[in-house]
């Protein structure tokens, strides 16, 4: 089922990759903006002298 899934994404690539050519900025900000959140809690973790829960 997977291989034939990938098939199919496969065979359909170019439409789906139109598709999602909009939406590309918008996932590259959710990823960027997500990482920038864990590596701020980290930051914020590390510097507060408080006891830290996981």
């Amino acid at each position: 089922a997977l291989i034939y899934a990938g098939f199919v994404v496969g065979e359909n690539y170019p439409q789906i990759e139109a598709a999602l050519k909009p939406f590309e900025y918008v996932i590259y900000v959710v990823v960027i903006g997500l990482a920038l959140l864990l590596v701020g809690r980290w930051w914020w973790n590390k510097h507060r002298h408080a006891p830290t829960v996981p």
